[in-house]
């Protein structure tokens, strides 16, 4: 499967979470004009986030109101994917890894090890418990608050943590790809400690914005 995200910080915590999920062997970065200008291939197996919707695609994930939507009946649509104007892209595949896991949970204990969460065999336990460590929820609730512009004066002027790290993923630079695909698996999988220092080695941090 391939990833086709923004490397903004919301397109990069949308790849943690995919690629917990999902084997991605492939990823792309892209802008939303190139996608609405009919300039990306997408194809089957395609996994989209953050950008608008493609009907190829196999998985789909945006929160923007300005984006053409499929027909989804519901927010949360499995084997689908999701939409609603959520404070960020990355909130609503959470909840879509989360009510996955949840419908998993619910099944006999004993067909739980061999259920399939996405592409990889995860029971409904081990979504929902990673999805609710105090550092993923943390992680997603800063990015709803970058996304979203929600934003205090301190954060911009002595910004900190997952802020100061957002502030190095503008996507505007193909050559910063080796960078961005770092910072998905420190968001995955590494502390903010952690994605403090692996990003600081890499990229030159802003230590002073004013």
């Amino acid at each position: 499967m391939r990833l086709v995200t923004r490397a903004d910080f919301d397109g990069l915590v949308c790849g943690a979470l995919v690629t917990k999920f999902e084997n991605i062997e492939d990823y792309l970065f892209v802008e939303p004009k190139f996608l609405q200008d009919g300039l990306v291939e997408i194809r089957s197996g395609d996994i989209i986030t953050n950008l608008p919707y493609h009907p190829n695609c196999t998985l789909w994930f945006d929160h923007h109101i300005t984006n053409t939507t499929p027909d989804f009946p519901t927010p949360i649509v499995i084997g689908k994917g999701g939409f609603r104007l959520a404070p960020s892209a990355a909130r609503v595949v959470y909840e879509y890894y989360t009510e996955l896991g949840n419908r998993h949970e619910a099944q006999p204990k004993a067909d739980q090890p061999t259920a399939e969460i996405g592409n990889r065999k995860m029971n409904g336990e081990e979504i929902i418990s990673y999805l609710n460590t105090e550092r993923m929820k943390y992680l997603l609730h800063e990015t709803d608050r970058i996304d979203a512009g929600k934003l205090e004066t301190e954060d911009v002027l002595n910004p900190q943590g997952y802020v100061l790290i957002s502030m190095t993923t503008d996507g505007k630079h193909a050559g910063d790809r080796p960078y961005w695909l770092k910072v998905i698996d420190l968001l995955r999988d590494a502390t903010l400690e952690q994605n403090a220092r692996g990003s600081r080695s890499e990229k030159t941090l802003p230590t002073n914005p004013r």
